[in-house]
């Protein structure tokens, strides 16, 4: 089961992502599900297509069953928060 403080070592496809931090002003809001993840990127389909996002430059808050949990994405091992 995907955990607040386990989700860094999940699979990131299929889950609920809001952007709730971003050196981009204009990603900030942007939510959906995650379609694709890189080592770089998340791509998430926002309802009106698919948008990619750097993980170096945003912070992601994700919906899991065990409640929200926020991801910086700065350092390739994804720091939770």
């Amino acid at each position: 089961m995907i955990t607040a403080k386990n989700i860094v070592h999940h699979e990131l496809i299929g889950l609920q992502v809001e952007v709730v931090s971003s050196s981009n002003k204009s990603h900030i809001g942007a939510k959906g599900v995650v379609t694709d993840e890189t080592r770089q990127t998340l791509t998430i389909d926002t309802g009106n297509g698919e948008k990619s996002f750097a993980k170096d430059q945003c912070v992601f808050r994700f919906r899991i069953p065990a409640g929200p949990g926020t991801i910086s994405g700065e350092s390739p091992s994804r720091h939770y928060m």
